[in-house]
């Protein structure tokens, strides 16, 4: 049986190891005016508006395949646009244009926009347009713009914002966009204006972020009663109650004063906070229950769970006898409620079996995994920086950490953080790969916090949607590695640091899945910010031996 699934995988991986490349691009009649790699010249040479046509037909009809044309526009050529060619641009031109012109855009040009072509916008775009324009927006532009984009909307955009059509016109789909940070800008005005008919249909981990990222001193409990959907109900604590087993998000902690510019990291629970309007505690707050249940384990005289505000949220459990440290941030993507009255659901703790992670059921019916992080993100990012990192560290909310650019590779590094936090065995501040030659990697932060890091995918959603093509079950974990059920048996798939990349061409697509590395071993191939990387991955058995792939 093992060697049935072991010749499965490699029959998959070898089906998966050549990359995908797109049908040829047809020839841009306009190519030659711009050279391929260079920056458009302040004179291009001819009259722009011969290219962004008067009339939108015109425009729409242009070829401009090539996708490095648009991708080399400057604030100077969008302002040369006329508006009455906007209704000519097509999702995939408007999706080649870079981020940094985004704030060139007037009233005038973008409200011109086809709405549908607002379907490709992402927040890194969004922010930076100016509040005029994001206030400027016709109710069909706003319908049709993802979740994403809105995530990116700023205090001063919200400003302008509130003004005009866009909270009205907002849907289903997209209220879950707002962030916590413009939330908490809300008064009961702009709540109002959002359409109740849409947020009676929105999920209930959406709707929940609504309601308990409002601001307390904004909002009493009976002025969500509109939107709150059947099923629902509120206590006059503001104690909600979404059906069970409902996926939920709770108020946030705000991010630190001191988070560098290139750093970038997810929304954290506040746990001194309830599943309530406002995040107020409700029938509990979080934290207490989480430590009511180490209470009832029996183990409050060795431990305590507190939340470090200063640090962007870390959870650490202290051990009061040992002096031993874990850290941890709440999952925001799997936290849910359950019906607390049901006799079937008891208040304790519990490994999940999908990714190993700690997951607690408090006494008020929420069940909160806990994910591995580093202990102090702030020293962590000055750790990195000491090292010469300069690019934007990434940490997402599914614990996995992506450091761009270490002096010494040319690729994106991913890892997850150990949950136990030692002090410095010696190493220095910076991220150490192998040091003592046992295959163990580190992260030490500026003040001392040393914990080891485990190598993952910078996207583990890839291994787990190739899974899904083959009909085979992969579920990535809490340390980095992914568990993969194959012909009824269990491998463990660990990727590691040795990664291979090069620059994709602009012709070039690549489809995530396993192939092999230039010493022909297992790897998984994928694609990042214009490379493709081939991260070397370790396959054990069911018995836990290393096979030689």
């Amino acid at each position: 049986m093992k060697l049935q699934a072991l010749s499965i995988l490699i029959s998959l991986a070898l089906l998966s190891a050549s990359p995908v490349m797109s049908d040829d691009m047809p020839e841009n009649p306009l190519s030659g005016l711009f050279p391929v790699q260079q920056p458009l010249p302040d004179d291009p040479g001819f009259d722009l508006n011969l290219f962004f046509a008067k009339t939108a037909e015109t425009f729409a009809d242009t070829d401009i395949s090539d996708p490095d044309f648009l991708s080399f526009f400057e604030d100077k050529h969008i302002q040369q646009i006329p508006p009455e060619a906007f209704p000519g641009f097509t999702a995939e031109q408007f999706k080649q244009l870079p981020p940094n012109v985004f704030d060139s855009f007037t009233p005038a040009q973008f409200v011109n926009l086809l709405p549908e072509v607002l379907a490709v916008m992402d927040s890194e775009r969004f922010k930076l347009l100016a509040p005029d324009v994001v206030g400027s927006m016709s109710i069909e532009q706003i319908g049709f713009l993802p979740r994403e984009a809105i995530d990116g909307m700023t205090k001063v955009q919200f400003t302008e914002a509130r003004n005009g059509d866009f909270l009205h016109s907002l849907l289903s789909g997209n209220i879950g966009g707002l962030s916590p940070e413009v939330i908490e800008l809300f008064d009961t005005t702009d709540f109002a204006q959002l359409n109740k008919e849409e947020c009676l249909q929105m999920p209930p981990i959406d709707l929940t972020k609504l309601f308990t990222n409002l601001d307390q001193n904004n909002f009493e409990p009976d002025d969500i009663i509109d939107c709150l959907p059947p099923g629902w109900t509120v206590d006059d604590d503001g104690a909600l109650g979404p059906p069970a087993n409902s996926r939920i998000f709770l108020d946030v902690i705000s991010k630190p004063d001191n988070l560098p510019d290139n750093l970038k990291i997810p929304d954290i629970f506040n746990l001194n906070s309830g599943l309530a309007v406002g995040g107020r505690s409700g029938n509990g707050k979080a934290l207490d229950g989480i430590n009511n249940v180490i209470k009832k384990l029996g183990l409050d005289d060795q431990f305590v769970f507190k939340q470090a505000v200063d640090v962007g949220g870390i959870l650490s459990l202290i051990g009061k006898i040992q002096g031993t440290e874990w850290a941890f941030i709440p999952d925001p993507g799997n936290s849910e409620f359950l019906a607390p009255d049901d006799p079937d659901v008891a208040a304790g703790l519990s490994i999940d079996p999908e990714n190993g992670a700690f997951r607690f059921i408090t006494e008020a019916g929420l069940r909160l995994p806990l994910l591995p992080m580093a202990k102090d993100l702030v020293k962590m990012m000055e750790a990195l920086t000491t090292q010469g990192v300069q690019g934007v560290v990434t940490v997402r909310d599914d614990g996995v950490v992506i450091v761009p650019d270490l002096p010494e590779q040319l690729h994106p590094l991913a890892f997850m953080f150990d949950m136990m936090v030692t002090s410095d065995p010696g190493f220095g501040p910076g991220l150490h790969k192998n040091p003592l030659g046992d295959g163990q990697h580190w992260l030490v932060d500026t003040i001392g916090n040393a914990q080891r890091i485990h190598p993952t995918l910078p996207e583990p959603e890839d291994m787990e949607n190739w899974g899904h093509l083959f009909d085979i079950k992969i579920k990535h974990q809490t340390d980095g590695s992914f568990k993969a059920l194959l012909a009824g048996l269990e491998y463990i798939l660990k990727p590691t640091f040795e990664v291979e990349t090069r620059p994709l061409t602009e012709d070039e697509q690549i489809t995530p899945g396993f192939g092999t590395d230039s010493n022909g071993k297992m790897a998984f191939i994928t694609q990042k910010d214009g490379l493709l990387i081939i991260i070397r991955i370790i396959v054990m058995d069911p018995d836990g031996n290393i096979m030689d792939l």
